[in-house]
Protein backbone atom coordinates (compact mmCIF):
# COMPACT_ATOMS: atom_id res chain seq x y z
CA UNK A 1 0.00 0.00 0.00
CA UNK A 2 0.81 3.27 -0.77
CA UNK A 3 1.24 5.95 1.59
CA UNK A 4 0.25 9.10 0.20
CA UNK A 5 1.10 12.28 2.57
CA UNK A 6 -0.64 15.62 2.13
CA UNK A 7 1.40 18.32 2.74
CA UNK A 8 -0.61 21.50 4.07
CA UNK A 9 1.35 25.06 3.54
CA UNK A 10 0.39 27.99 5.61
CA UNK A 11 1.27 31.29 4.04
CA UNK A 12 2.83 33.49 7.40
CA UNK A 13 2.31 37.23 6.74
CA UNK A 14 4.51 38.77 9.29
CA UNK A 15 3.03 40.91 11.32
CA UNK A 16 3.74 44.44 11.97
CA UNK A 17 5.22 45.32 15.34
CA UNK A 18 4.38 48.55 16.81
CA UNK A 19 6.82 50.81 19.02
CA UNK A 20 6.20 50.77 22.60
CA UNK A 21 7.22 54.08 22.77
CA UNK A 22 7.51 56.22 19.50
CA UNK A 23 10.66 57.95 20.38
CA UNK A 24 12.03 54.70 21.01
CA UNK A 25 13.06 52.23 17.92
CA UNK A 26 12.27 48.83 18.54
CA UNK A 27 14.87 45.88 18.66
CA UNK A 28 17.67 48.08 20.78
CA UNK A 29 18.75 47.39 24.05
CA UNK A 30 16.61 50.43 25.39
CA UNK A 31 13.78 49.13 23.87
CA UNK A 32 13.86 45.54 25.56
CA UNK A 33 14.78 46.80 29.18
CA UNK A 34 11.77 49.61 28.45
CA UNK A 35 9.59 46.56 27.64
CA UNK A 36 11.44 44.93 30.73
CA UNK A 37 10.72 47.70 33.10
CA UNK A 38 7.20 48.83 31.98
CA UNK A 39 5.40 45.33 32.90
CA UNK A 40 6.95 45.00 35.85
CA UNK A 41 5.54 48.58 36.12
CA UNK A 42 8.74 50.14 37.54
CA UNK A 43 8.22 53.12 34.96
CA UNK A 44 5.90 54.22 31.97
CA UNK A 45 6.16 57.26 29.48
CA UNK A 46 4.07 60.23 28.70
CA UNK A 47 0.19 60.70 27.77
CA UNK A 48 1.50 61.44 24.32
CA UNK A 49 2.90 57.85 23.73
CA UNK A 50 7.09 59.12 24.28
CA UNK A 51 9.03 58.08 26.69
CA UNK A 52 11.62 61.09 25.91
CA UNK A 53 14.66 59.12 26.55
CA UNK A 54 17.33 62.10 26.81
CA UNK A 55 15.29 63.90 29.26
CA UNK A 56 17.41 64.27 32.65
CA UNK A 57 16.17 61.91 35.54
CA UNK A 58 16.08 63.73 39.00
CA UNK A 59 16.91 62.78 42.38
CA UNK A 60 13.84 61.18 43.23
CA UNK A 61 12.64 60.25 39.88
CA UNK A 62 15.52 57.84 39.93
CA UNK A 63 14.40 56.66 43.59
CA UNK A 64 11.03 55.51 42.41
CA UNK A 65 12.35 53.62 39.30
CA UNK A 66 14.95 51.85 41.92
CA UNK A 67 12.40 51.34 44.35
CA UNK A 68 9.99 49.92 41.65
CA UNK A 69 12.80 47.90 40.53
CA UNK A 70 13.52 46.04 43.90
CA UNK A 71 9.22 46.06 45.15
CA UNK A 72 10.00 48.50 47.87
CA UNK A 73 6.77 50.26 49.00
CA UNK A 74 6.78 50.80 52.58
CA UNK A 75 8.19 54.64 54.05
CA UNK A 76 9.90 55.49 56.82
CA UNK A 77 7.76 56.46 59.93
CA UNK A 78 9.24 59.83 60.21
CA UNK A 79 10.72 62.39 57.34
CA UNK A 80 14.31 61.49 56.87
CA UNK A 81 15.03 64.67 54.67
CA UNK A 82 14.27 68.21 55.61
CA UNK A 83 13.12 69.32 51.86
CA UNK A 84 10.80 66.40 51.39
CA UNK A 85 7.64 66.49 53.44
CA UNK A 86 5.72 62.89 53.76
CA UNK A 87 2.61 64.74 51.67
CA UNK A 88 5.37 64.37 48.49
CA UNK A 89 4.61 61.67 45.94
CA UNK A 90 8.12 60.55 45.98
CA UNK A 91 8.20 60.35 49.90
CA UNK A 92 7.40 56.79 50.06
CA UNK A 93 10.02 55.85 47.55
CA UNK A 94 12.58 57.90 48.57
CA UNK A 95 12.51 56.94 52.11
CA UNK A 96 12.38 53.55 51.43
CA UNK A 97 15.46 53.50 49.82
CA UNK A 98 16.80 55.54 52.50
CA UNK A 99 15.84 53.21 54.99
CA UNK A 100 17.31 50.52 53.19
CA UNK A 101 20.76 52.49 52.94
CA UNK A 102 20.42 52.38 49.33
CA UNK A 103 20.80 56.38 49.00
CA UNK A 104 21.13 59.40 51.44
CA UNK A 105 21.27 63.09 51.12
CA UNK A 106 23.40 66.18 51.46
CA UNK A 107 24.92 67.11 54.85
CA UNK A 108 22.43 70.19 55.25
CA UNK A 109 20.05 67.28 55.86
CA UNK A 110 18.27 67.79 52.62
CA UNK A 111 17.91 65.31 50.11
CA UNK A 112 17.36 67.90 46.98
CA UNK A 113 15.07 65.59 45.07
CA UNK A 114 14.48 67.65 42.29
CA UNK A 115 18.43 68.22 41.01
CA UNK A 116 19.33 65.99 38.27
CA UNK A 117 21.02 62.95 39.02
CA UNK A 118 24.66 62.66 38.17
CA UNK A 119 26.52 59.36 37.17
CA UNK A 120 28.47 59.34 40.42
CA UNK A 121 25.15 59.54 42.37
CA UNK A 122 23.86 56.65 40.23
CA UNK A 123 26.71 54.61 40.71
CA UNK A 124 25.98 54.72 44.43
CA UNK A 125 22.27 53.85 44.54
CA UNK A 126 22.86 50.62 42.30
CA UNK A 127 26.03 49.75 43.64
CA UNK A 128 24.05 49.62 46.96
CA UNK A 129 20.41 48.53 45.54
CA UNK A 130 22.38 45.45 43.79
CA UNK A 131 24.61 44.57 46.90
CA UNK A 132 27.15 44.99 44.04
CA UNK A 133 31.09 45.37 44.89
CA UNK A 134 33.93 46.51 42.51
CA UNK A 135 36.34 43.51 41.87
CA UNK A 136 39.43 45.53 39.80
CA UNK A 137 42.32 47.64 41.02
CA UNK A 138 42.66 50.40 38.84
CA UNK A 139 39.64 51.76 36.53
CA UNK A 140 40.31 52.99 33.11
CA UNK A 141 38.67 56.64 33.44
CA UNK A 142 41.23 59.20 33.82
CA UNK A 143 38.69 61.25 35.99
CA UNK A 144 37.97 58.59 38.66
CA UNK A 145 40.78 58.46 41.10
CA UNK A 146 40.93 55.56 43.09
CA UNK A 147 40.81 57.98 46.68
CA UNK A 148 37.24 59.48 46.23
CA UNK A 149 34.17 57.74 47.51
CA UNK A 150 32.76 57.37 44.58
CA UNK A 151 35.62 54.98 42.94
CA UNK A 152 34.02 51.68 44.72
CA UNK A 153 30.63 52.29 43.51
CA UNK A 154 31.55 53.02 39.91
CA UNK A 155 34.39 50.09 40.20
CA UNK A 156 31.50 48.29 41.38
CA UNK A 157 29.08 49.20 38.28
CA UNK A 158 32.02 49.01 35.73
CA UNK A 159 32.79 45.49 37.18
CA UNK A 160 29.36 44.05 36.22
CA UNK A 161 29.06 45.28 32.90
CA UNK A 162 26.02 47.51 34.21
CA UNK A 163 28.10 51.14 33.16
CA UNK A 164 31.11 51.63 31.07
CA UNK A 165 32.37 54.80 30.69
CA UNK A 166 31.75 58.18 28.06
CA UNK A 167 35.00 57.16 26.49
CA UNK A 168 37.44 54.59 26.56
CA UNK A 169 39.72 57.11 29.49
CA UNK A 170 36.36 59.06 31.09
CA UNK A 171 33.57 58.57 33.03
CA UNK A 172 32.24 62.03 33.48
CA UNK A 173 31.30 61.13 37.21
CA UNK A 174 29.39 65.01 37.13
CA UNK A 175 27.64 64.32 34.33
CA UNK A 176 23.64 64.04 34.24
CA UNK A 177 21.92 60.75 33.50
CA UNK A 178 19.25 60.69 31.47
CA UNK A 179 15.55 58.84 31.56
CA UNK A 180 16.91 56.34 28.84
CA UNK A 181 20.70 55.24 30.48
CA UNK A 182 19.16 54.52 33.47
CA UNK A 183 16.33 52.70 32.68
CA UNK A 184 19.28 50.64 30.78
CA UNK A 185 21.27 50.54 33.87
CA UNK A 186 18.79 49.34 35.92
CA UNK A 187 18.04 46.79 33.41
CA UNK A 188 21.51 45.35 33.14
CA UNK A 189 21.74 45.56 37.20
CA UNK A 190 18.46 42.78 37.15
CA UNK A 191 19.75 40.38 34.42
CA UNK A 192 23.26 40.24 35.47
CA UNK A 193 25.35 37.14 37.23
CA UNK A 194 27.52 37.66 40.39
CA UNK A 195 28.79 34.65 38.94
CA UNK A 196 32.51 36.88 37.62
CA UNK A 197 36.04 35.10 37.35
CA UNK A 198 38.47 37.46 37.87
CA UNK A 199 41.92 36.80 35.60
CA UNK A 200 45.24 38.01 35.80
CA UNK A 201 46.50 39.51 32.41
CA UNK A 202 49.70 41.93 31.40
CA UNK A 203 49.08 45.19 31.07
CA UNK A 204 49.19 45.51 27.41
CA UNK A 205 47.29 42.32 26.69
CA UNK A 206 44.55 41.24 24.52
CA UNK A 207 42.35 38.00 24.64
CA UNK A 208 40.34 36.01 21.96
CA UNK A 209 37.25 34.48 22.66
CA UNK A 210 35.94 31.13 20.25
CA UNK A 211 32.32 31.54 21.15
CA UNK A 212 30.31 34.47 23.51
CA UNK A 213 29.69 32.66 26.23
CA UNK A 214 31.48 35.35 28.51
CA UNK A 215 31.09 39.06 29.01
CA UNK A 216 34.38 40.18 29.47
CA UNK A 217 35.50 43.09 31.00
CA UNK A 218 38.58 44.31 31.24
CA UNK A 219 40.80 47.07 33.58
CA UNK A 220 44.18 47.49 33.71
CA UNK A 221 45.96 43.77 34.51
CA UNK A 222 42.76 42.00 35.25
CA UNK A 223 39.40 40.77 33.06
CA UNK A 224 36.42 40.02 35.14
CA UNK A 225 34.60 37.03 33.17
CA UNK A 226 31.25 37.36 33.97
CA UNK A 227 28.54 33.64 32.34
CA UNK A 228 26.42 34.69 29.62
CA UNK A 229 25.26 30.98 28.05
CA UNK A 230 26.51 27.64 28.97
CA UNK A 231 28.79 25.88 26.71
CA UNK A 232 32.44 25.23 26.09
CA UNK A 233 34.73 27.58 24.47
CA UNK A 234 38.48 28.79 24.01
CA UNK A 235 40.44 32.06 25.65
CA UNK A 236 43.39 33.42 24.85
CA UNK A 237 45.46 35.58 26.67
CA UNK A 238 48.11 37.76 23.97
CA UNK A 239 50.74 39.64 26.39
CA UNK A 240 54.44 38.66 27.40
CA UNK A 241 53.36 35.45 28.81
CA UNK A 242 50.62 33.88 26.10
CA UNK A 243 48.24 31.96 28.15
CA UNK A 244 45.22 29.16 26.72
CA UNK A 245 42.53 28.10 28.48
CA UNK A 246 39.64 25.73 28.27
CA UNK A 247 36.74 27.76 29.02
CA UNK A 248 33.73 26.39 30.45
CA UNK A 249 30.69 27.78 31.42
CA UNK A 250 28.17 25.35 33.15
CA UNK A 251 24.86 26.12 35.68
CA UNK A 252 25.76 29.68 35.70
CA UNK A 253 29.56 29.32 36.52
CA UNK A 254 32.77 29.79 34.93
CA UNK A 255 35.92 27.06 35.06
CA UNK A 256 39.05 27.40 33.37
CA UNK A 257 41.64 25.12 32.62
CA UNK A 258 45.01 26.22 31.36
CA UNK A 259 46.09 24.36 28.08
CA UNK A 260 49.51 24.39 25.72
CA UNK A 261 49.44 27.23 23.80
CA UNK A 262 51.45 25.75 21.17
CA UNK A 263 49.43 22.53 21.17
CA UNK A 264 45.80 24.18 21.32
CA UNK A 265 46.34 26.41 18.44
CA UNK A 266 45.93 26.42 14.72
CA UNK A 267 49.64 27.19 13.01
CA UNK A 268 49.73 28.46 9.88
CA UNK A 269 53.00 27.15 7.76
CA UNK A 270 53.71 30.40 5.27
CA UNK A 271 55.90 30.16 2.16
CA UNK A 272 58.68 33.10 1.72
CA UNK A 273 59.98 33.20 -1.58
CA UNK A 274 64.07 33.41 -2.27
CA UNK A 275 63.27 36.34 -4.14
CA UNK A 276 60.95 38.10 -1.53
CA UNK A 277 63.76 37.31 1.36
CA UNK A 278 66.10 39.37 -1.24
CA UNK A 279 68.36 35.85 -0.47
CA UNK A 280 71.56 36.06 -2.62
CA UNK A 281 72.16 32.01 -2.29
CA UNK A 282 70.44 28.93 -1.60
CA UNK A 283 70.32 28.24 2.35
CA UNK A 284 70.55 24.31 3.18
CA UNK A 285 70.13 25.10 7.11
CA UNK A 286 67.34 27.35 9.04
CA UNK A 287 68.03 27.59 12.73
CA UNK A 288 65.34 29.52 14.84
CA UNK A 289 66.62 31.23 17.89
CA UNK A 290 64.15 33.31 20.65
CA UNK A 291 65.16 36.44 20.40
CA UNK A 292 67.59 36.44 23.40
CA UNK A 293 69.66 34.09 20.88
CA UNK A 294 68.95 30.40 22.41
CA UNK A 295 68.08 27.71 20.14
CA UNK A 296 64.19 26.73 19.58
CA UNK A 297 63.34 23.41 20.38
CA UNK A 298 62.59 21.53 17.01
CA UNK A 299 59.34 20.61 18.75
CA UNK A 300 58.36 24.29 18.65
CA UNK A 301 58.63 25.42 14.97
CA UNK A 302 58.58 23.81 11.63
CA UNK A 303 60.72 24.54 9.04
CA UNK A 304 61.04 23.35 5.27
CA UNK A 305 62.85 24.29 1.66
CA UNK A 306 61.86 24.27 -1.90
CA UNK A 307 63.65 25.34 -4.96
CA UNK A 308 62.45 28.46 -4.58
CA UNK A 309 62.02 29.59 -0.79
CA UNK A 310 61.27 28.28 2.38
CA UNK A 311 58.15 26.57 4.58
CA UNK A 312 57.99 28.25 8.32
CA UNK A 313 55.58 28.04 11.04
CA UNK A 314 56.63 28.84 14.63
CA UNK A 315 54.02 27.46 17.36
CA UNK A 316 54.16 30.08 19.81
CA UNK A 317 53.44 34.05 19.63
CA UNK A 318 56.26 36.25 19.97
CA UNK A 319 59.68 37.18 18.52
CA UNK A 320 62.49 35.14 16.71
CA UNK A 321 65.72 35.28 15.05
CA UNK A 322 65.65 33.15 12.10
CA UNK A 323 69.19 32.67 10.22
CA UNK A 324 69.69 31.07 7.07
CA UNK A 325 72.65 29.53 6.09
CA UNK A 326 74.77 27.20 3.37
CA UNK A 327 78.10 26.87 5.19
CA UNK A 328 79.78 29.54 4.05
CA UNK A 329 77.04 32.38 3.89
CA UNK A 330 74.32 33.31 6.06
CA UNK A 331 71.58 36.03 6.48
CA UNK A 332 69.05 36.31 9.90
CA UNK A 333 65.83 38.05 9.77
CA UNK A 334 63.45 38.63 12.45
CA UNK A 335 60.13 36.56 13.41
CA UNK A 336 57.16 37.93 14.30
CA UNK A 337 54.66 35.33 15.12
CA UNK A 338 50.97 37.08 15.89
CA UNK A 339 47.83 34.78 17.13
CA UNK A 340 44.29 35.66 14.99
CA UNK A 341 41.16 33.68 15.21
CA UNK A 342 43.40 31.33 17.35
CA UNK A 343 45.52 30.73 14.58
CA UNK A 344 49.57 31.70 14.96
CA UNK A 345 50.70 33.48 11.66
CA UNK A 346 54.90 33.99 10.93
CA UNK A 347 55.85 36.87 9.47
CA UNK A 348 59.74 37.58 8.77
CA UNK A 349 61.66 41.07 8.60
CA UNK A 350 64.99 42.04 7.40
CA UNK A 351 66.80 43.87 10.51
Amino acid sequence: MKKIVFLLLLIVWPLQVDAQFSDVPTGGELDEALTYLTELNVLGGYPDGTFRPGNPVTRAQASKMIANALQLRQPATDSIFSDLAKSNDYYQYVSALAAKQIISGYPDGSFKPYKAITRQQMAKMLANAYDLEGVFHTLPFEDVKRSVEAFQFINALYSYGVTTGTTATTYSPSKTVTRGQLAVFIYRASHMNKNGYLLAIDDSASYELARPLVKVIASGTQLHLLPLTNGNTKLYIDGTKPALYALQVKDGRISLVPESVSAGLTHNVLFYTFNALQLPFIPNQIDVQTIEGQALPANMYYAGQTATGIELAIFGPGEYRVTLSNGQQKQSYLAEVYVQNFQTFTQLYRP
